[in-house]
């Protein structure tokens, strides 16, 4: 299993970052 997110993340200057993460799940 797959899961694409999009992580928000403070840049440290009063804005925000977008950080794409790919998690992959082995369940089993």
């Amino acid at each position: 299993t797959r899961i694409e997110l999009i992580e928000i993340v403070p840049n440290g200057r009063g804005g925000w970052v977008e950080r794409p993460r790919s998690l992959s799940l082995d369940e089993g």
